[in-house]
């Protein structure tokens, strides 16, 4: 093994995502049998959809779209494969379905590059871990931070290695870690719209991760008596739906 496989982590499509896409995928296989009595134009649609979706998730768990980490560079992409030293990366940042860096080019300009990364994370394939995106960010920014190519392999090697994992309050971890698990505790804790669940996943994820222990909200009697009910509200609701449906 040379010096650059040694000092490399690959982080790859999660288990997670790959569940949801055959899961969607065998759903719209579904649909396509259910509708083969319906007009044609429909089906034909309905096929289309299936096969598009099936080619972009096999893309989307294939090696060409792993995010590479190296103690020289990181590299990654979705069609095509994009290289940046880490001297030439200016900021790294993500979004809910992405994770981007900025690479300064040799006339000054600014590239901005991404690799998809949701927010079921990533799977580290040297070691199998899930990885947050959180964590991917946290761990480019050290590399980043790094001074020489040794401290960067002596970073990724710690990255890959498998750790016994000691749960801490926030209370007992250090300022530094503290004023972090606070920001996102606060993000945690504020998360809302369309996208809430992903968000919040994301931190969970992270803080599961780190070994460090999430606050969990305290939810008074009334508010478990509401949910149960409406728990129960909605689980009438559909076998009654169904029952009407299949006896019409």
């Amino acid at each position: 093994m040379n010096a650059d496989s040694s000092s490399t982590i690959a982080l790859r499509a999660s288990k997670a995502w790959k569940g949801w896409w055959i899961g969607t995928t065998a759903f719209m296989i579904l649909i396509i049998i259910l509708s083969m009595s319906a007009e044609v134009i429909n089906y034909i649609w309905c096929i289309y959809i299936a096969v598009f979706f099936f080619f972009v998730g096999l893309l989307r768990t294939s090696k060409h779209t792993n995010l590479k980490i190296s103690h020289s560079y990181l590299e990654g992409g979705y069609f095509f494969r994009n290289r940046t030293s880490w001297d030439r990366i200016s900021d790294v940042y993500s979004d809910l379905d992405y994770l981007y860096w900025e690479q300064i080019t040799r006339n000054k300009k600014t590239k901005t590059y991404k690799v998809p990364y949701e927010h079921w994370g990533r799977e580290c394939k040297q070691n199998g871990k899930q990885v947050s995106k959180e964590l991917a960010l946290e761990w480019i920014q050290k590399l980043r931070k790094a001074k020489s190519m040794s401290e960067r392999i002596a970073l990724i090697n710690g990255f890959a290695t498998i750790r016994t994992i000691v749960k801490k309050e926030i209370s007992k971890l250090d300022s530094e870690e503290q004023k972090k698990a606070k920001a996102l505790l606060k993000k945690y804790n504020n998360a809302g719209g369309e996208y809430r669940m992903e968000r919040r996943n994301e931190i969970r994820q992270y803080f599961e991760q780190k070994g460090w222990v999430l606050p969990q909200p305290k939810v008074s009697k009334g508010k478990r008596v509401m949910a149960c009910i409406f728990l129960f509200l909605l689980f009438g609701f559909w076998i009654c739906f169904f029952i009407f449906a299949f006896t019409r």
